[in-house]
């Protein structure tokens, strides 16, 4: 989750959305809303998210220009980090459960997992990273809200167990990518199709950060957070979506779970709302190992000490200290 980007969202009354390159009109919001069907979804509801009449889609956009992509795959198309999405990768002995890594908000597989995918490949795994919860007229992914991103993810890994041969994957997941898996385990009943789940600062419980907090008056206001990022409202602590899910076990019987946070995280805040509860859940932060990382959230999946932690947890027999 990138904080600078909340804040150039929510420091501005006015909405710009801008991507350039070949293909890119210019459109009142009206007519953008129009030609981009798949934009006029909005939620902060447990169940899928529903289509709001034209006032209230006016009202959302206000009178902000909207600049939208015609044909934005064509200028940033989507890439998977090196060493996943072979879907003719067979699991070995050693590693039978292929990983699937979920990326966080305002994110994508490649620029989450492009430390971490190859590291994994080289150790025998068979790795899948899916992009999730996007437009496909705006090129960052995991906005739209978490019941539809999950259904996704359940899509996904049906796939991957259909290719791979496999009955059960593991899940790694980072920010809203934890909390998100955890709504595929339990609500969509996921957990018979997966082994692990290991979330790298999961907004498990939400965060009280001042930026969710500006996005979130912004969206009374105006219904900013429900036009951009629905999923954004839903990370906030006490939202409805978080409310719903508390009536939910933070597990799912025979599913592993291991939390690996930090304690300099500014996004997931405090750093102990990503810890789980449960029957052998592990939860630890990166200063266990390293008394003095100071890796904040949105560079942990680029951490050394992150990445060993991961290693460590979807296979406990090669475990090795991390280096500090």
């Amino acid at each position: 989750m990138k904080v600078s980007t909340f804040r150039r969202i929510a420091s501005s009354a006015a909405l710009t959305l801008a991507v350039t390159g070949a293909g890119i009109v210019a459109a009142s919001p009206a007519s953008a809303l129009d030609a981009y069907p798949d934009l006029q979804s909005t939620s902060d509801a447990w169940t899928e998210p529903q289509r709001t009449g034209e006032r209230t889609r006016a009202q959302a956009v206000a009178s902000s220009p909207v600049i939208l992509p015609n044909a934005v795959e064509r200028v940033l198309p989507a890439i998977s980090p090196a060493g996943s999405n072979d879907f003719s990768c067979t699991p070995s002995a050693a590693h039978p459960e292929p990983v699937v890594l979920v990326h966080g908000t305002f994110d994508s597989s490649r620029r989450s997992w492009s430390q971490l995918a190859p590291q994994l490949a080289d150790q025998g795994y068979c790795v899948f990273a899916l992009d999730y919860g996007g437009y496909r007229s705006i090129p960052t992914k995991g906005i739209r809200d978490i019941p539809t991103s999950a259904a996704q993810l359940q899509m996904f890994v049906s796939s991957v167990r259909q290719a791979t041969g496999a009955g059960r994957v593991d899940l790694v997941g980072f920010s809203q990518g934890g909390l998100m898996a955890r709504y595929y385990l339990g609500p969509l009943g996921g957990g018979a199709d997966v082994d692990q789940l290991v979330a790298l600062a999961p907004s498990s419980h939400g965060t009280s950060t001042a930026s969710y907090s500006l996005l979130d008056s912004l969206d009374q206001g105006y219904g900013w957070t429900a036009f951009v990022c629905a999923a954004c409202s839903q990370q906030r602590a006490g939202s409805n979506f978080l409310t719903t899910m508390a009536a939910w076990p933070d597990t799912v019987p025979g599913v592993r779970y291991e939390v690996i946070a930090s304690t300099v995280d500014q996004v997931v805040v405090p750093h102990t709302s990503a810890f789980l509860t449960g029957d052998g859940v592990v939860n630890r932060t990166v200063q266990d190992a390293c008394p003095g990382n100071v890796t904040i959230h949105d560079s942990l999946p680029y951490d050394g000490v992150a990445s060993r932690l991961i290693l460590n947890a979807l296979d406990p027999t090669t475990a090795v200290t991390p280096t500090c």
